[in-house]
C-alpha cells in the first residue's frame, strides 16, 4: 500500500533579511541517494552522539501557547540544547510563537517555517527542530562545527507521509547523512499515533513507519513522538515490525527474540497516555530520561504528557 508523501522544507533564520529562508533539499519522490564515500577515512571522522527531546505540547488547549512556551523553556534549559526536538500537537499559533522565539531563530533549523500548509484543515500537526550547529545543508554539511572540531551532519530530505488515520496525522521524516557512515541515510521520524482504542489503525501505522526505516536506501533511524499508548501494549507493540526495538524508560524488559528493550513507565508503572516513546532500527539509545511537566496552578500542569529526552550515536 503506497501512502502519499509531501515534500516539506527546512528553514534557517536569516538575521540580515529578518526572515526564515528555505534550505534546498532533495525531492522525496526520487530514490534515496547513496552518498559517495568521503575521501577521509571513517575512523578519522568518528561517530557522533546526538540528543533528542520529544514532547506533546497539547496546543489545542485554551492556554496552549502559554503552556508550549513553558515546555520549550524546560527543553531549552541548557546549554547544551538538544540537537533534535520533536513536538506534537502544535497549532498554527504555537508554530508562529516558535518561529518568533530568539533561541529557536539563533540555534535551530525548523520545519514548516515556509508556510502553514501542514496546519490547514486540521487542529494541529508535528514540528521538528534541528540544531544549526550539528546539521547543515547538503552543500555545507562537511564544514566543521564551530569550536567543536567535528563535522556537521548533512540534511538529505524532508517530507510528510500521510498515515492511515482517522485524525489526518502523518509521519514527519527528516533524512540525515553522517560523515562517519559514508553512503548511509538515517531517518528521524516525528510521529503522533492514533489512540489505543484504534488498535487496527495503530498497527497499520507502525507497519508503514517500520517500512520507512527499512525501505531501500535507508540505513535505519529513530521514531520518536507520541505513541498515544493508553493500554499496556508493552515494547512488543513496536518489536512486532521487523527489527524495530521499542524504548521508553525505567522498567527493563526483554523482547520475545531476546533483544533488550525498555517499556514506557515511570518507576516501573505504565501511565496511560503520559509518555513519549522511541523506536529504533540499527540504532540504540545511549541514555533515556523523562521530562516531567511542572504546574502553572496548584492543580494544572503544562501538559497531560511527559516529555522524553534520549541520546544516540551514529
Amino acid at each position: 500500500m503506497f501512502l502519499d508523501r509531501f515534500q516539506r522544507a527546512l528553514s534557517t533564520f536569516d538575521p540580515a533579511a529578518h526572515r526564515w529562508a528555505v534550505i534546498p533539499l532533495r525531492n522525496p519522490h526520487g530514490p534515496i541517494t547513496q552518498r559517495r564515500p568521503s575521501s577521509h577515512p571513517t575512523d578519522a571522522v568518528g561517530k557522533q552522539s546526538l540528543s533528542l527531546a520529544s514532547w506533546n505540547v497539547h496546543g489545542s488547549r485554551s492556554n496552549g501557547v502559554t503552556c508550549s512556551k513553558l515546555i520549550i523553556n524546560h527543553i531549552l534549559q541548557g546549554p547544551p540544547f538538544p540537537d533534535i526536538i520533536h513536538l506534537q500537537e502544535v497549532t498554527d499559533d504555537i508554530r508562529q510563537s516558535l518561529l518568533q522565539d530568539p533561541r529557536v531563530r539563533s540555534e535551530y533549523l525548523t520545519t514548516d517555517a515556509e508556510d502553514d500548509m501542514s496546519f490547514k484543515g486540521r487542529p494541529f500537526a508535528t514540528m521538528t527542530l534541528l540544531s544549526n550547529k550539528r546539521f547543515g545543508s547538503p552543500l555545507g554539511a562537511a564544514d566543521e562545527d564551530e569550536g567543536l572540531g567535528r563535522k556537521r551532519l548533512g540534511l538529505d530530505n524532508v517530507f510528510r507521509m500521510q498515515l492511515p488515520c482517522r485524525y489526518q496525522r502523518d509521519a514527519l521524516c527528516v533524512d540525515i547523512v553522517s560523515p562517519a557512515a559514508p553512503g548511509a541515510v538515517f531517518r528521524l521520524l516525528n510521529i503522533h499515533l492514533d489512540p489505543s482504542d484504534a488498535l487496527y489503525r495503530r498497527y497499520l501505522q507502525m507497519r508503514h513507519l517500520a517500512g520507512l526505516l527499512s525501505e531501500p536506501g535507508s540505513s535505519g533511524g529513530i521514531i520518536a513522538g507520541d505513541f498515544s499508548a493508553t493500554l499496556p501494549e508493552g515494547p512488543g507493540f513496536v518489536d512486532t515490525w521487523g527489527h524495530l526495538v521499542g524504548w521508553g524508560t525505567r522498567q527493563e524488559t526483554t523482547s520475545p527474540d531476546g533483544r533488550g528493550a525498555t517499556s514506557a513507565g515511570v518507576g516501573g508503572e505504565l501511565q496511560a497516555g503520559k509518555l513519549d516513546r522511541v523506536a529504533t532500527l540499527n540504532l540504540k539509545p545511549d541514555e533515556i530520561e523523562i521530562l516531567q511537566p511542572c504546574f502553572i496552578a496548584s492543580n494544572k500542569s503544562w501538559s497531560d504528557d511527559y516529555g522524553l529526552r534520549c541520546s544516540f550515536t551514529i
